[in-house]
């Protein structure tokens, strides 16, 4: 495991309380902030996740550790991706709702 591998732990932990600052913000129906919410959870919960593999895996340096801990790894940064993607067609949707007034 590498310097880099806990730089982007941290990187998409900082991203995850970034969307977390958007906890309250209103959507125009209780399954999309619903969404949003779990959602950004996860864009925190996941690097967590990966810093702890990362670390438990160069502790404990037995191959099959190491394998099983890089596809769990491999699978958290997979949800992580499709949180991501979950997050940015939420606020494709939030656009729907403005008022004209904002495109003037």
């Amino acid at each position: 495991m590498t310097q880099g591998s806990l730089v982007a732990a941290a990187g998409g932990l900082l991203v995850g309380l970034a969307h977390l600052a958007c906890w309250n913000v209103e959507f125009t129906n209780r399954n999309g902030q619903v969404l949003w919410r779990y959602c950004s959870l996860s864009l925190i919960i996941l690097p967590l996740f990966e810093f702890i593999i990362i670390v438990g895996a160069a502790i404990i340096q037995k191959r099959w550790v190491t394998v099983v801990m890089n596809q769990m790894a491999l699978t958290g940064i997979v949800i992580y991706c499709i949180a991501r993607l979950i997050l940015v067609i939420l606020l494709g949707q939030s656009f729907q709702s403005l008022p004209a007034a904002v495109y003037e």
